[in-house]
């Protein structure tokens, strides 16, 4: 390669890659940009570097063994970033039931600072919601009927009360159909349903495609409940989930302190 097409070509190649690598990790960390920039300052010096060696070695033909280090080198450079981003799963304990690599979580544990909240949902306020649901209670089995296992354990955890996740862990469990749902209501199972509490991932596994028979059932056999009754952080008609009452005929009593 001394001298030749390859050392005139190479530098142009490491550069490009390495502006392209540097542009999408920037977007993917977000705020935490400045404990990675110790880290991105080594990957671009060292790629300039190299760079800049493989520059000069193309103009006086310099060694072989010159160009091959300095290629070497910037191949290196390159594999610094993503070898932190496969590091930080292994390194930093993450999310257990969707394991994902997170550079920011490794640099935030070196730096010391507080972990970044980029891309993480707040715990749903549900404090509001049990308490409508038990002052409404008239006996029937369950408290609720959610999508998913997201809404319906925490809920089970603070009250101790049955709630049924209707589509099991990602909504995709088909163990209901609105048959057998209307006979669930007639027989005093379950009055209260939620509609919307799908998460992001379920949504992408197409879970409320798996879900939409009964959520069709749901919208055209139930009331939907004022929000305000049961919500604290969503005015009326703002996009999201949606709680409707399946009883034939009763008034709805406000939760404690409205």
């Amino acid at each position: 390669m001394a001298g030749g097409r390859g050392a005139a070509v190479a530098p142009v190649i490491l550069v490009a890659t390495a502006a392209w690598q540097l542009s999408i990790d920037t977007r993917a960390l977000e705020g935490s940009l400045r404990a990675a920039s110790s880290l991105h300052g080594i990957a671009l010096g060292g790629t300039l570097v190299a760079a800049a060696v493989l520059v000069a070695t193309a103009r006086r033909r310099g060694p072989a063994r010159l160009v091959s280090a300095a290629l070497d080198a910037g191949v290196v450079a390159l594999l610094v970033v993503p070898a932190a981003w496969a590091l930080s799963s292994v390194l930093v304990a993450g999310n257990g039931v969707l394991p994902s690599a997170d550079l920011a979580r490794l640099l935030v544990a070196d730096s010391g600072d507080e972990a970044p909240t980029r891309g993480r949902r707040a715990p749903p306020d549900i404090a509001k919601l049990v308490a409508f649901l038990t002052v409404n209670r008239q006996g029937e089995r369950y408290l609720l009927a959610t999508s998913t296992t997201m809404l319906a354990a925490p809920i089970i955890i603070q009250t101790g009360e049955p709630v049924m996740a209707r589509g099991g862990f990602h909504g995709l469990d088909p163990i209901l159909t609105p048959d057998k749902l209307a006979a669930f209501v007639v027989g005093w199972w379950v009055w209260f349903v939620m509609l919307g509490d799908l998460s992001f991932i379920s949504r992408r596994m197409r879970a409320d495609i798996a879900g939409r028979p009964i959520a069709d059932w749901v919208r055209a056999n139930g009331k939907p409940v004022d929000q305000a009754l049961w919500r604290t952080d969503a005015p009326e008609g703002r996009r999201g989930m949606r709680l409707y009452d399946l009883r034939p005929d009763a008034g709805l009593v406000p939760a404690a302190g409205d």
